[in-house]
Order: C-alpha cells, then sequence, then structure tokens
C-alpha cells in the first residue's frame, strides 16, 4: 500500500475529513482536522495540524459521547482515541500512524511503503513509475479516477489499470436505518474484528 503523501493537497477532499453517526442513529455529522496553510500549492507532506488548541480534546469528547452505547466500544475506542490523541503536528506523519494503528487493529499484514521521489513526474506517469519500482502488475484507484487514466496508457506499460467500486455493506449500527459511507471508526464501533475482516473481504 503506497502512501502517496507527497502530491498536492485536495482542499475539500477526504484527507482531513470524514463523517460519524449521530448520537443515536440515523443521520450523519462531519469531522474535520484542523489545518495551518493548507492548498492547492503545497503537497499533504508540507501541511501541518493547526487550529484552537483543544480541538482533539473535543473531537474525541464529541466521539465518545456518540459512540459509548456501540457494542464494540469498549474494545475499539482505545486504540480510536490513542491514535486521534496523536501530537504530531505534521499531516501526513498523524494519517500514516493513524493508518498503521487501524492495519494492526486489524491484522492487516499488508507493509505500507513511501512511494518512489520521481516528483519531476505527475498524473499518471508517476502512478506507472510507482507501479514499476514495486514490482507491480496492476494499478488500482478509487471509482472518481475513471476520468483521469487512459487504461491504453498503462497497458502500454505492461500495467493493468483497475478502478475499485465503492458499494454499501451495512452492519446494525443503533438499530436505525442504515447510514453508509462513515469513516472507518463507526465500523469498528459495531462490527468486532472477524466481522471487520469480512465486510472487508
Amino acid at each position: 500500500f503506497i502512501v502517496l503523501d507527497d502530491v498536492a493537497f485536495s482542499k475539500g477532499g477526504w484527507i482531513n475529513r470524514n463523517r460519524i453517526i449521530r448520537p443515536g442513529g440515523g443521520s450523519d455529522e462531519m469531522f474535520t482536522i484542523p489545518l495551518q496553510g493548507a492548498g492547492p500549492h503545497k503537497r499533504i507532506d508540507e501541511i501541518e495540524i493547526g487550529g484552537p488548541a483543544r480541538w482533539r480534546e473535543k473531537l474525541l469528547r464529541r466521539m465518545q459521547q456518540t459512540y459509548e452505547y456501540a457494542p464494540q466500544f469498549h474494545k475499539a475506542w482505545p486504540l480510536a482515541r490513542r491514535l486521534l490523541a496523536n501530537p504530531e503536528p505534521n499531516l501526513a506523519a498523524f494519517l500514516r500512524t493513524a493508518l498503521g494503528g487501524l492495519f494492526e487493529y486489524l491484522e492487516i499484514d499488508t507493509p505500507l511503503s513511501d512511494p518512489p521521489e520521481r516528483r519531476d513526474l505527475g498524473g499518471a506517469e508517476r502512478l506507472i513509475e510507482i507501479c514499476r519500482h514495486e514490482g507491480a502488475g496492476e494499478y488500482v484507484n478509487a471509482e472518481g479516477g475513471r476520468g483521469l487514466y487512459d487504461p491504453a496508457q498503462f497497458a502500454a506499460a505492461r500495467i493493468t489499470l483497475s478502478f475499485i467500486k465503492h458499494r454499501e455493506v451495512p452492519y446494525p449500527q443503533f438499530g436505525e436505518e442504515f447510514v453508509p459511507r462513515l469513516s472507518v471508526i463507526d465500523a469498528m464501533m459495531f462490527a468486532d474484528r472477524d466481522t471487520l475482516r469480512e465486510l472487508l473481504s
């Protein structure tokens, strides 16, 4: 799994924000990690976490109030609290620690790697170079990238271009109608680890 954090920050994307369920279920709400100096001319790994001094404390209190009656709270909360309370000031390092903690919790042994330093390349060329560097024969992108990349360009480099389509995989929440596309924190609060691995498959 290549952590591509040396590319331009996308404002309004999902790099520093996500959604959780509202207390009691039925709808969702957004949470955001505040940043300083973020913008499209800065790389993700150049951005620092900023905002009010107590944002972590407030976010943790909100999450605890939201999920304290969820069935897996007692197992998932220690990890969520540790990762969200991480004092790391660099956004990329903060997110990598969170991703590593999640992999450990779910017993995912896929290594997390840095991309090769070829910042002179952009777009598809950079992805193809990363695949070559890693000895990969397939590149998997989110479905939203269909309009960005030409399968023929990847095929010419002997790399299969695939897109992963997100679909709803419901799990029990607070007994209300299922609210999809939330942070993995939500799934961790309601499903045990075996069920989470099954959902991921």
